[in-house]
């Protein structure tokens, strides 16, 4: 599997453990949990 992804989403990571997660698991975890990991968006303005 390559890194490269063609999302372009923020992912998310586990505080705790470090496991990256999907943006559902991250919204049921409190915010202080989950890492937000911006990805930078060649060619596109930031939103």
């Amino acid at each position: 599997m390559s890194k490269k992804t063609s999302k372009t989403t923020p992912r998310y990571r586990d505080a705790g453990t470090g496991h990256l997660l999907s943006e559902a698991q991250a919204k049921k975890l409190p915010k202080n949990q989950v890492v937000q990991e911006r990805l930078p968006k060649p060619g596109h303005g930031v939103k």
